[in-house]
């Protein structure tokens, strides 16, 4: 056996290293590498900071990574992130009919999701308009390929025409007879199915002097299974248009109980970066990528990536994601860990503003009442475990949240900051950014960690010490 400057070789086939805690980490230089007592975590110096040289994975079941958000495709032309609740007309979304024959509501879409949905609920009996938009005027390239989709439902079929359509200065061109129109709609007629049956609406408008020819495969009608069910129409670009829109409408409904609903209108540009028809059927374009295990999270009301954040931002109004996870399930029974990478940008005085949550609201991770106060509710409204903490200055921070058997602890930033019992809550999913349909988040996230055990506070302060390299934090 040989002792070098505090390091034990032992010739059967172990290195013992020096040990200390946190504060014995000081004055050290480039390549040192020790044990640290206090995380239980083997750590080398790279010159500024001590990283431990593992992090303990072994439970982790999802990990929503902000790099991995949404990055697949293109954003469209003409996103809906600034649909907010109510019935006024919305910025670059004008109403189409009455107040009262325009909202905005929470309601289901296509997938299954609680997400805001346009809604015509009481139109007139007068054969006019009866509710949808006319969007503003978006740029485009007249020498590109453009997409319009949309998913329509009726919850009362009723009667009255379903429009979807675009415009263009100077008009555009059939796409079978090459004639001009400046009326264009890529579908109008009656309701294709029944009633609380959402379908997909595509239309193409090819690019300047395309010849003309059949319709793009891929447009018409679709079915949720992804059966294609009726038929829309293609127009082509003429010389020099600048703009294009989308616009969709219910009219001509003499029924007074007739009621359509909108969601997810989009125009994009075809040049291999949008969504495939597949992807707009499978809502493989909404989706905030699980790099563990393939368990992605649905990005709802459009949440986007900011690029000089690079991260995840969220409004504080609706943006939110669900997880297929959910907290009373098989797979977290045994005990979980929530880790959370956030930065909060709203209001220090807002109230109950979720990191985490779950759909009946009977769960949540967040800002509480307080102004530096952290919130954890469970089953029982244990809703106030760590107060007088700096969670909600604005800066970056890990919130890690642990359940092991009856009792929770909260840590900030790799520290324990408190704890208290828990009493459980139901399996509906974990949501990202909200509780509920309520306490939405305003802020930042870079990652969003979920383990189906309860990790020990040296793996808590490890994934810390690991997160502030990986993100400079």
């Amino acid at each position: 056996m040989a002792t070098l400057k505090n390091t034990v070789v032992n010739s059967s086939g172990f290195i013992n290293l020096p040990s200390g805690n946190v504060t014995q980490r000081g004055g050290s230089t480039s390549g040192d590498l020790r044990y640290n007592s206090e995380t239980s975590a083997v750590e080398f110096y790279q010159g500024s900071t001590w990283t431990p040289t593992e992090e303990n994975t072994e439970t982790l079941i999802a990990d929503y990574d902000s790099g991995l958000f949404q990055r697949d495709w293109r954003d469209p032309i003409l996103p809906i992130e600034n649909w907010n609740l109510g019935n006024s007309s919305e910025t670059s979304w004008g109403r189409n009919g009455t107040v009262a024959e325009n909202r905005r509501i929470w309601s289901t879409d296509p997938h299954g999701n609680a997400a805001i949905i346009w809604d015509t609920p009481s139109n007139d009996s007068a054969s006019n308009s009866d509710g949808g938009w006319n969007s503003s005027n978006v740029d485009i390239d007249y020498f590109r390929f453009t997409r319009h989709s949309m998913w329509l439902k009726r919850s009362v079929v009723g009667n009255g025409s379903t429009y979807m359509g675009t415009r263009s200065n100077d008009g555009v061109d059939n796409r079978s007879s090459g004639n001009r129109t400046t009326n264009p709609y890529f579908y109008s007629g009656g309701w294709p199915g029944g009633a609380n049956e959402w379908f997909l609406f595509v239309g193409h408008t090819w690019p300047y002097r395309s010849e003309t020819g059949s319709d793009h495969p891929h447009t018409g009608i679709y079915n949720t299974s992804g059966d294609k069910i009726g038929n829309c129409r293609d127009y082509v670009y003429r010389d020099g248009a600048t703009y294009a829109m989308h616009r969709s409408y219910l009219f001509y409904s003499t029924n007074t109980s007739t009621s359509q609903q909108y969601w997810d209108p989009r125009i994009d540009v075809c040049d291999g970066t949008e969504p495939s028809i597949q992807d707009l059927l499978n809502n493989n374009h909404h989706k905030w990528r699980d790099y563990v295990g393939g368990n992605d999270a649905t990005a709802i009301n459009w949440p986007v990536y900011n690029e000089t954040e690079q991260a995840v931002q969220f409004d504080g109004n609706n943006e939110h994601c669900s997880t297929r996870f959910g907290i009373a399930q098989e797979l977290l029974l045994g005990g979980f860990t929530f880790s959370i990478i956030y930065r909060y940008t709203g209001s220090t005085t807002a109230t109950y503003q979720a990191l985490a949550g779950n759909v009946t609201g009977d769960f949540f991770i967040g800002k509480n009442t307080g102004n530096t106060n952290i919130g954890i509710q469970d089953g029982n409204y244990n809703n106030n475990v760590a107060a007088g903490t700096n969670a909600w200055d604005g800066n970056w921070h890990q919130i890690t949240y642990t359940r092991s058997g009856t009792s929770g602890t909260v840590y900030l930033d790799g520290v324990q900051v408190g704890s208290g019992a828990w009493s459980g809550a139901d399996s509906s999913a974990v949501l990202i950014a909200a509780e509920s349909t309520n306490f939405f988040l305003t802020g930042y996230m870079k990652q969003f960690r979920i383990y189906s055990s309860a990790m020990s506070p040296g793996d808590v302060r490890k994934s810390y010490e690991i997160a502030k390299k990986r993100y400079n934090i």
